[in-house]
């Protein structure tokens, strides 16, 4: 195939900043991930996802998560109006990666809710080691604030700092609703928040479509949806238990 999407793509990860990775007349829109941190395997995150749309020459980078031998749930914001593909099974973005190697899907959106539901054209071979399906959170389930979360994705390590190629993971800590709704204006209770005390230690920067998941049970509870500052502390999640967005995603995949 000519030249397509992990051709810019490369530039992006290896170069430092995306104005870097940029071709003439290109296009890129990057959503930057773990800020803090430590670099990881997918062994340890077998259910990480990563999501590439393109409408026309622009490009976004997002996360997801393997809820099913053929589907990914992911954030609305990046795959409404675009070509959607899909990674998984890679802790680091391969260097000679080519657009056939990659999955294409389609995919329906749920309404009001900020999540997207990616069906594969063809199923994954899931061998519970470099792919598995993550387990969700039952609806109505109640998780205290103080609960420690961890969020797992590929991208800038810092503020407008370099891209990484390599998987990382952070761990941070849910609050209540009480203090998720002084930081974010437009929080509803479809929604929870995470932040640390020492600062940016997060999901950052538009990383739209990662999951959050219990640290303990590795039971998924949200998928990022937005930052509150470039500092990114905090960051609001789609909540997986509320019954709506429950309902609607066992309603498109069965899970």
């Amino acid at each position: 195939m000519k030249r397509e999407l992990f051709v810019a793509i490369l530039a992006l990860i290896h170069l430092q900043g995306y104005a870097k990775g940029t071709q003439p007349n290109e296009s890129f829109e990057i959503d930057d991930k773990i800020f803090g941190g430590y670099e990881t395997t997918i062994e340890a995150f077998p259910y990480q996802a990563l999501v590439l749309a393109k409408r026309g020459r622009r490009l976004s980078l997002c996360g997801g998560s393997i809820i099913s031998e053929e589907h990914i749930l992911t954030t609305a914001y990046c795959v409404s109006g675009k070509d959607v593909f899909v990674d998984t099974g890679n802790t680091v973005v391969p260097a000679n990666i080519q657009t056939a190697q990659l999955e294409p899907g389609t995919y329906q959106i749920s309404p009001n809710h900020g999540i997207a539901i990616i069906k594969l054209k063809s199923k994954m071979k899931l061998d519970g080691k470099i792919r598995k399906a993550v387990e969700l959170i039952e609806s109505g389930a109640d998780i205290p604030a103080g609960t420690n979360i961890t969020v797992s994705g590929w991208g800038r390590t810092v503020q407008d700092g370099q891209l990484s190629s390599n998987l990382r993971a952070v761990t941070t800590t849910l609050q209540s609703d009480e203090r998720c709704k002084r930081i974010f204006p437009h929080y509803t209770p479809k929604m929870i928040c995470g932040e640390r005390s020492e600062g940016a230690y997060n999901a950052c920067q538009g990383d739209f479509g990662s999951p959050v998941v219990i640290t303990k049970s590795k039971k998924q509870i949200g998928t990022a949806l937005y930052s509150a500052t470039d500092a990114c502390a905090s960051v609001v999640y789609a909540k997986i238990a509320n019954g709506e967005i429950r309902n609607w995603i066992k309603s498109v995949t069965g899970v």
